[in-house]
């Protein structure tokens, strides 16, 4: 299967404002499903293995970032909605987190600093009009005994599941559009970011999202 291209532009964030206003009804958020489940132990996992600087780009509504807030790390929280971050300071409060309304590219732009951990979780390469760029810049951020957590969406597996059940209106009247790819152009993507392949977390039933740890 081809790929479905990125957008010219990056989702605007007035849509995710919208996201947000709709937490009541976002299930998945609240209950996750058999993939969100997974992905959420990985990271309890690492959150109690060490301590460290963490970086949530697209952070949403901070969900995979109560684990390692929860075990004293120092946190850092971006995404360009206002709505989802209040939702974020509304579950983590703001004890050792520092919130940042901004564009995850922009952010990294003007970063000059390294992280121990660092999240893309939420598919957020797919919402970027240059994927592979915004992953490389991720990259350039992690220590070098650091840990890339990224999620995407398989273009081999768009018919499998849905990608997020409870906002699927969104997706169909096309305000969230979200490009997908293989795992092999991920993986070259990957090699040209200077990551190693790292570990596939696996595909499930219900979802056609995958999960790669680096």
């Amino acid at each position: 299967m081809t790929t479905q291209p990125p957008s010219s532009e990056t989702v605007p964030a007035e849509v995710f404002d919208a996201v947000a206003l709709a937490h009541d009804h976002m299930r998945w958020d609240r209950e996750p499903g058999t993939f969100d489940a997974s992905v959420l132990e990985v990271l309890e996992g690492i959150a109690a293995s060490r301590r460290g600087k963490a970086l949530f780009l697209g952070c949403g509504s901070g969900r995979e970032a109560a684990s390692f807030s929860a075990n004293g790390w120092d946190c850092v929280l971006v995404d360009y909605s206002p709505t989802m971050l209040e939702l974020a300071r509304e579950r983590l409060g703001t004890n050792g987190i520092e919130f940042v309304l901004t564009s995850v590219d922009e952010y990294l732009d003007t970063l000059d600093d390294r992280f121990d951990f660092v999240s893309m979780v939420g598919e957020v390469l797919g919402y970027v009009p240059d994927p592979p760029a915004l992953l490389a810049a991720a990259a350039s951020v992690v220590d070098s005994l650091g840990v890339l957590i990224v999620t995407w969406a398989d273009a081999d597996r768009l018919g499998v599941g849905t990608l997020r059940g409870d906002v699927a209106s969104f997706h169909e009247k096309g305000d969230l559009h979200i490009s997908a790819w293989t795992a092999e152009i991920y993986g070259r993507w990957a090699l040209a970011a200077g990551l190693a392949v790292g570990t596939e977390l696996g595909a499930y039933s219900e979802s056609p999202r995958r999960c790669w740890i680096h």
